[in-house]
This record gives C-alpha cells, sequence and structure tokens, in this order.
C-alpha cells in the first residue's frame, strides 16, 4: 500500500511540475515581476527655431515596440518634478520623455522667457513633442500617453483633446483648470492686464498669459476626449482647488478621480505612493503598457 502511495504521490507532483512549467498561469503564477534596467539621455529637441530640453528614460531588453509616457510639468518647474515617475515607468518597460517647457520657468534649459510663456504656447510645444516623439522607431504609437501636473495637467488635457486619435491615455495629477478663474481674480479688465506681472510670488509672466485664457472655456474643449482618463487630486490642495477636477469628472465621458484626503498640491510621502499605484493600475487597465 505504501509503494502504491507513493507512485501516487510522485505521478501527482510530476503533473503538477508539469503545470507549474507550462501552464503556469492557470496553477501558480510565474509573472516575473523584475524591475528593467533602462537608459537616460538627454535628448533635446527643436521648435522652429527653439531647443526644447528634454530626457529619454528608455527600458532595456525589450524586443520591439514600447509605450511611451509623456510628462509635463507645472507653472515655474521644470522636467525635474518628473523624475521619478520617469524612474518609476521606465523599470515597469515604458519610455519616459520629460522636458522643459519653453519659458516654463527661471530654472528652464528650454529656449524662451517666462514673459513669452502662456498655457497656450505650452500647447504649442507639447504638440510639438508629440508629433517627434511619435517619429522615434522604438515608439508604439499606438501606446502614448500623456501624464501631467497642474499648469502640466490642463496643456496636457487640450492637447488630448485636439489629438484624440494620437493620445492613447491621460494622467492629470491637479490640473489648473482653474487658471482662467485665477486670471480674472486678479484682473477685472484684460485691458488692465500689465505687459508684465508677478503671480503666485515667485513667477513673472507677460500680457499673453492671460490674454490666452481671457474667454477661454477649457471644460467645454476637453470634454471631446472620449478615452478614460485618469484624475488625481488632493482635498487640501489650495492652489487649484478640489472642486475643479471634480468639474473635470462630469465633462469627460470616462473618468476616475482619485481623490486624496487632505493631500496638498503636489504629491509627496503615502499620497505620492498612492499616485503611482493607481497610474499603474489605470495604465494596466487600459492596455497601455
Amino acid at each position: 500500500m505504501k509503494a502504491t502511495h507513493d507512485i501516487k504521490r510522485i505521478a501527482v507532483n510530476a503533473i503538477l511540475a508539469f503545470c507549474v512549467m507550462v501552464m503556469g498561469f492557470v496553477i501558480f503564477p510565474t509573472h516575473s515581476h523584475a524591475a528593467y534596467k533602462y537608459s537616460h539621455a538627454v535628448k533635446k529637441l527643436k521648435k522652429n527655431d527653439a531647443v526644447i530640453y528634454g530626457e529619454l528614460y528608455k527600458p532595456k531588453g525589450i524586443k520591439g515596440k514600447m509605450p511611451l509616457i509623456i510628462y509635463s510639468h507645472g507653472l515655474g518647474g521644470t522636467c525635474e518634478s518628473g523624475r521619478g515617475y520617469a524612474e518609476f515607468f521606465a523599470k515597469k518597460g515604458v519610455a519616459v520623455y520629460i522636458f522643459d517647457f519653453r519659458g516654463g520657468g527661471s530654472g528652464s534649459k528650454s529656449d524662451g522667457d517666462t514673459t513669452e510663456m502662456s498655457v497656450m504656447t505650452e500647447v504649442s510645444d507639447l504638440e510639438a513633442v508629440l508629433k517627434a516623439t511619435r517619429k522615434w522607431t522604438f515608439v508604439n504609437t499606438k501606446k502614448i500617453t500623456l501624464l501631467g501636473g497642474s499648469q502640466g495637467g490642463i496643456v496636457s488635457a487640450i492637447v488630448a483633446a485636439r489629438n484624440e486619435k494620437k493620445v492613447a491615455g491621460l494622467m492629470l495629477q491637479f490640473p489648473a483648470f482653474s487658471i482662467h478663474d485665477t486670471v480674472h481674480s486678479l484682473f477685472s479688465d484684460l485691458e488692465k492686464v500689465p505687459d508684465t506681472y508677478n503671480l503666485l510670488g515667485y513667477i513673472t509672466l507677460g500680457h499673453e498669459y492671460a490674454e490666452d485664457v481671457w474667454d477661454y472655456d477649457v471644460y467645454h474643449e476637453i470634454s471631446s476626449y472620449k478615452k478614460p482618463v485618469l484624475l488625481q487630486h488632493g482635498t487640501m490642495d489650495l492652489i487649484v482647488p478640489y472642486s475643479y477636477s471634480q468639474k473635470a469628472l462630469e465633462v469627460y465621458e470616462d473618468a476616475t478621480l482619485l481623490t486624496l484626503e487632505n493631500a496638498p498640491h503636489g504629491f509627496t510621502g503615502d499620497y505620492d505612493k498612492k499616485a503611482r499605484r493607481s497610474m499603474h493600475s489605470y495604465m494596466k487597465k487600459n492596455h497601455l503598457y
């Protein structure tokens, strides 16, 4: 009897071993979660005669074309704010391009001055980046996602709406859909907007910044984007109130809002971890990886 039992046990173990090797997805998950290694290099682009400074994070060991995320920074910032996300997604097999808007901030390595910058000049910049990156031979043009924070969020939303066939995914962190209202709170009339003025105490802007959004209805335009959208916003955001993403949730046809209780403008610590998990889930769910 013992011999018979041992034979059955060996047979069962052999079958299990076969299943693990050949059909691991059925009995035991055998997918590797090892992080990809990646290269990191400066990659500048040209827009007419101007230079747009950028950096490319490209996963190694991937055969064929790969997904791409284009990250857009906020007002007064640089691509530095997207470095953590670039490393995070590159390790998951996604190429990431981060760049400085022309005149986007005092630390920008791109051409241009902050007094010449506006939401619409940044829209033009991002469209130029989108056009250029679609020509890169390693990019899967059917899996390009825009990721933007604050002003980079509103810019990404506008570009996605104007280029829906070219933008497969859209992730917006505390998007600055409030800019129109902010400008109107500062000036009662467009004619009263000076040639230069200070906003939020840290950046000098020009007349064009206010002029470009004075009569602009961002919610009307972004509603034309019908693909899935991920919104992320903190309830204690004092720069761009949470209510602006709530309204965006209503106008988008297919959107999800990650509400981060008590989070400010910008995510760190546990808020950042939740944001990253949310983005990862969004990318997986919508087959953007």
